[in-house]
């Protein structure tokens, strides 16, 4: 097999007629007929509609720095397909890769093996080959991040996590999930299992409505970060953030662990009012499994410090400034608006460049991206994603900020507005990680280049 890679792509993905197919049945199946064992893996479990990875990348560095071997899984990849699969700091190498899809392909050719419930898709045979992986390695914690759900989601097949994560839950794929935030809650809160820890960032009270009847029908004790720490802005740049954790509210012994991390002299890299919710809930997590897996304050300072997460309020060039952002709901706008209020004046230009994926609420999107009165432009185009939205399909009656451009290649139309940005202008783009998978390392290479 001459690349891996190029065998996962041929599969079913998302989007396609076959690349959508919830359920467990199929990744159990390809899993029991590898040998796969749960046992030695410990796993926590992530779910919701923003920041997912965010947090996983938080946990990932400070679990890293307390010194635990780390298993890492994600997606989608922004620069390579390995990101996807992480193991004690290292992507899987593409012999690897080559390995377990050299194991995992035959199974996938035995016709009578999948007569009756459909052949695995893309994402159900990423997953298996990720906890396979795993499980030969034997790291001391997984981090696992769901794909669309939770409750039929592949990687759902897990089944004791040592913990259940909730992020924050919006309307999204709402043809799959739900169209209401309580039916969409209920999906992502599918993976909570049985008399299992549950920890949630969520403060809008439809879902968490929603989580904590999950919760109370698993008999799982349910936490939320707010509990823990709450959060004082102490400066913030276009290199991070700092920040203080004061204690929360949690009953005498979180508090007590909680305030191991309450300082000063924390400092986040990544950007964004959004980010620091994101570390909060990463923080609490630390601290609810703190006596399994202990993690210092020096730990979690230098984890904050360290984390790196493409594509998310990516300052990839500060002067002038060019940010690269996947944000890819209303609600994930509003994050980005809110960084666009807080670093920048009204005095400066801003050009948003927007492309979307197909099934996004596209005029809410739009709303809320249209924030001022003046200086900003909004170009709405297309990217090379097979779900791609093409600006012909919808022409709606939007403010006069908004040009349609369907016939420029995404990369064409950025290094167009690249060429073109003066210095009083500030150029982001955003609407899909998609996009950043098209662009960003080109886009990065062209400005070092300049």
């Amino acid at each position: 097999m001459a690349d891996p890679v190029q065998y996962l792509n041929s599969l079913p993905m998302f989007g396609s007629g076959e690349g959508f197919k919830p359920g467990l049945e199929r990744i159990a199946r390809l899993l029991d007929s590898t040998g796969y064992k749960e046992d030695n893996l410990k796993f926590i479990h992530v779910a919701g509609s923003n920041g997912k990875g965010s947090v996983i990348a938080i946990l990932d560095s400070i679990f890293s720095r307390a010194g635990f071997s780390v298993g890492r899984y994600i997606s989608p990849h922004i620069i390579d397909f390995s990101e996807r699969i992480k193991y004690a700091g290292k992507f899987i190498s593409r012999e690897e890769l080559k390995s377990l899809v050299a194991e995992i392909r035959p199974l996938m050719e035995q016709q009578a093996l999948w007569q009756d419930i459909g052949t695995p898709t893309f994402f159900e045979v990423v997953t298996a080959a990720a906890l396979l992986y795993f499980s030969r390695k034997e790291p001391d914690l997984v981090l696992l991040e769901t794909g669309l759900g939770g409750r039929l989601d592949a990687t759902n097949i897990i089944s004791s996590p040592v913990a259940a994560v909730i992020t924050t839950i919006d309307l999204e794929h709402t043809q799959y999930l739900g169209n209401t935030l309580a039916k969409i809650a209920r999906e992502k809160a599918g993976i909570i299992k049985p008399d299992s820890l549950v920890i949630t960032g969520e403060k809008k009270q439809e879902p968490l409505r929603v989580i904590e009847e999950v919760a109370r029908e698993n008999r799982a004790r349910l936490f939320y970060s707010s509990q823990f720490f709450q959060i004082s802005l102490r400066e913030q740049s276009l290199e991070g953030q700092s920040f203080e954790f004061v204690r929360g509210t949690a009953g005498s012994y979180f508090a007590e662990l909680a305030d191991i991390y309450c300082s000063r002299k924390l400092f986040l890299s990544l950007n964004g009012r959004c980010q620091l919710e994101n570390a909060r809930l990463a923080c609490a997590i630390t601290a609810l499994l703190q006596e399994k897996f202990p993690v210092s304050r020096s730990a979690v300072a230098a984890g904050l410090a360290a984390t790196s997460w493409p594509g998310r309020l990516e300052v990839v060039r500060s002067s002038p400034p060019v940010i690269i952002d996947g944000s890819h709901t209303p609600a994930g706008m509003e994050y980005l608006v809110e960084f666009l209020q807080d670093n920048f004046s009204r005095d400066e230009r801003i050009t948003i460049i927007l492309a979307v994926l197909r099934g996004k609420d596209l005029n809410k999107i739009i709303d809320v991206l249209d924030f001022r009165q003046e200086k900003l432009k909004i170009i709405l185009t297309s990217s090379k994603a097979s779900r791609a939205f093409n600006p012909r399909e919808k022409a709606q009656n939007w403010s006069e900020k908004v040009t349609l451009d369907p016939d420029t290649s995404l990369w064409q139309l950025t290094k167009d507005c690249l060429k073109k940005q003066q210095e009083d202008e500030v150029l982001c783009l955003t609407g899909s990680l998609y996009n950043l998978l098209e662009i960003r390392s080109d886009l990065i290479k062209l400005i070092a280049e300049q």
